[in-house]
């Protein structure tokens, strides 16, 4: 009595405890909404969408969420992509070149751009836990003041046309593919919320537009979604998270106390020796190598005749003889014929002491036939 008491009051107290979470979970005062960096519709100093919202003024944006076999197959779309979250696979490039192909332009910038488009860097010489104000030249001579971040400069192509440099290498080119433009600069930083509008960025950005031709203005938010599990927990709300993760731990609990084990069902050792088919097997082997087909036929007569008097109502004390009339009205796989040749014959078999082998097994294979008979099998 006093065990279930105490039970009680661990389970009354873990459910009080749940409810207590729960309350100051729902009750908690918002917090502030975190955003990824440059995303399109984020207000924080990292996000992008001061020029999200600059570029409506002149032109149709949007924002795409989708993989790049989706992207629109007529002309006149410009894709930004802006410091991508991952590396896209061959396949996704492949699509991002026949959009450019069919008379679109993509707009890149990111830290580090190599391999993207099939593009080298190299690293420069520099303490890189600090951003370097520097003098930044576009194709025409004239010069800008802005804060480069990136360690790297652009390694370009024979066709590739520089638009930006600093004093120590390539910040931006151009590139023609298909009938499509594509351009590509190592400054993320300068399209956030917080840097924009700090030195020359916005002029510089601007000058950067210039140099391509498009209608329709489209942010790649694709290229920012997580991959793998997280990208799973994401799709719920976080209060249906938090409820299942507590159901889970509840479950898991109870399950414990009840005694549930998760793990496999290990046979005692004992049961497994006895009773195993190896034992059997090592029984019948000695059995044939000792001829000892009296012993073993008279072994399985017993097992017979007890498993006769708890299917049938047999008793086991009965002769062989006595029985016929009872196999007679359970007995439906022998012909009247076939079981008064079975009992005679058993009468006989069991008196012979010099058995051999292929009456033994003649004979152990007609007593199977009646116990699988019995059995039911």
């Amino acid at each position: 009595m006093q065990k279930r008491i105490l039970k009680q009051s661990w389970l009354w107290l873990l459910l009080l405890l749940l409810l207590f979470l729960f309350i100051s979970f729902m009750t908690s005062p918002t917090s502030r909404e975190q955003y990824p960096p440059y995303v399109s519709n984020s207000p924080s100093p990292t996000g992008v969408k001061a020029i999200y919202t600059y570029l409506e003024k002149e032109f149709e944006v949007t924002t795409w969420n989708h993989s790049p076999e989706l992207l629109p197959t007529s002309a006149g779309n410009l894709l930004i992509m802006v410091e991508p979250f991952f590396m896209p696979s061959s396949e996704e490039f492949v699509k991002y070149e026949q959009f450019l192909a069919n008379g679109n332009s993509i707009l890149l910038l990111q830290n580090n751009p190599k391999d993207m488009f099939d593009l080298s860097t190299k690293i420069i010489p520099g303490d890189m836990s600090e951003e370097m104000f520097t003098t930044v030249t576009d194709n025409d001579g004239k010069e800008f003041m802005a804060d480069i971040y990136s360690f790297v400069r652009l390694m370009p192509a024979n066709t590739d046309k520089v638009l930006l440099n600093d004093q120590v290498g390539v910040i931006a080119i151009k590139r023609h593919v298909g009938n499509g433009t594509l351009i590509i600069a190592n400054t993320p930083q300068w399209m956030t919320n917080k840097l924009i509008l700090k030195d020359d960025h916005l002029p510089l950005l601007l000058s950067l537009f210039n140099e391509l031709t498009f209608d329709k203005v489209l942010f790649d938010e694709y290229i920012h979604q997580s991959k793998g599990f997280m990208n799973y927990v994401r799709a719920y709300p976080l209060w249906f998270t938090f409820l299942l993760i507590q159901g889970i731990l509840l479950t898991s609990f109870i399950l414990w106390k009840r005694g549930k084990r998760f793990g496999p069902i290990l046979v005692a050792r004992e049961e497994s020796v006895r009773f195993s088919d190896e034992s059997i097997k090592a029984l019948s082997a000695w059995n044939l190598q000792g001829r000892s087909y009296h012993e073993s036929l008279h072994v399985q007569v017993e097992y017979v005749k007890l498993l006769l008097q708890e299917k049938w109502g047999i008793p086991f004390s009965q002769s062989w003889k006595d029985t016929e009339d009872q196999l007679e009205r359970k007995c439906k796989r022998m012909t009247k014929e076939e079981q008064r040749n079975f009992i005679n014959g058993m009468e006989k078999v069991l008196d012979d002491t010099h058995l051999s082998k292929k009456d033994y097994l003649s004979w152990s294979k007609r007593i199977d036939n009646l116990r699988k008979e019995v059995e039911g099998e």
